[in-house]
């Protein structure tokens, strides 16, 4: 579900990608990767305990 959007809003940054500043744009991108993936992994570890 949480995929699913972190898709959609990747896929609307990307045609929405404004050409004045794609710099801007792609560091503002990796950065949102890179949260999501930081808030990942403790699910998968709670859900690994849990099994």
């Amino acid at each position: 579900s949480t995929r699913k959007l972190y898709e959609k809003k990747l896929a609307d940054a990307m045609a929405k990608k404004p050409k004045p500043s794609p710099d801007k744009t792609y560091y503002r991108e990796e950065q949102e990767e890179i949260t999501y993936v930081t808030y990942r992994p403790p699910v998968q570890h709670e859900n690994f305990g849990d099994v």
